[in-house]
């Protein structure tokens, strides 16, 4: 889907996509705001991998910034109430394929509650921690953690590194052995969207939730948990 070109800044023009992404709903979509006088060819900011977006079309208009909804949020996903963990797993692959530097606008600021989560199930991942001790400065300051970006996602947000990275997919799924006793393999490696789905599970059944309580490095307390989360 396309909408028509807005203008914006003096006549420049901007174009939006409209990407279907069911599972937190069936009718979800996502907004990639990309702007066409600029090709996915030049230089991201904090990009060192090839551009993926592009798939090798060097005039593909650049994109600059995705509103994910109740898709994704700041270290964490919404909830899939319509939805199975496979369709998800196809979200979050094709804005995991999005430059790095693409800024991230959620439906919801869950920051703290899902960095806390995030330093649990993976406590030896030092760029969580800095993110939650981030976020927390930010929220005890009344002030908005967003807009996140591709790449602080691919680092610290568990469910995106499950779908993106085949180590930190088996890392995860060692994680949540230890909590639940089993997570599904195939072909000898972990399955990503079964890891994906059981780290679902315990975020909605609060397996972790004490040592999630307990987890925060400013002595804030977590703000009350809302029903996309």
């Amino acid at each position: 889907f396309w909408f028509p070109a807005s203008k914006v800044r003096g006549g420049r023009r901007l174009i939006v996509e409209v990407w279907e992404a069911p599972c937190h709903t069936k009718g979800h979509v996502l907004f990639l705001l990309t702007d066409p006088l600029l090709t996915s060819a030049e230089p991201h900011d904090h990009d060192d991998e090839p551009d993926k977006y592009s798939g090798g079309d060097d005039k593909s208009p650049k994109p600059l910034a995705l509103f994910t909804g109740d898709t994704l949020f700041s270290g964490g996903t919404g909830k899939f109430f319509e939805g199975t963990a496979e369709q998800m797993a196809k979200n979050l692959d094709r804005i995991a394929a999005l430059p790095s530097s693409v800024k991230l606008f959620c439906g919801h600021e869950y920051t703290v509650n899902n960095y806390r989560f995030a330093a649990v199930v993976e406590p030896d991942n030092t760029e969580v921690k800095e993110r939650l001790r981030w976020a927390e400065r930010l929220q005890r300051d009344s002030l908005p953690t967003m807009p996140s970006t591709v790449g602080e996602e691919l680092a610290t947000n568990p469910y995106m590194r499950i779908v993106s990275s085949r180590g930190a997919c088996s890392k995860l799924a060692l994680a949540m052995f230890e909590a639940t006793g089993d997570v599904t393999t195939r072909d000898g490696q972990h399955d990503k969207v079964a890891v994906l789905a059981e780290l679902r599970r315990m975020k909605d059944d609060n397996v972790l939730k004490a040592k999630t309580d307990a987890m925060t490095t400013l002595g804030s307390k977590a703000p009350a948990a809302g029903a996309a989360q």
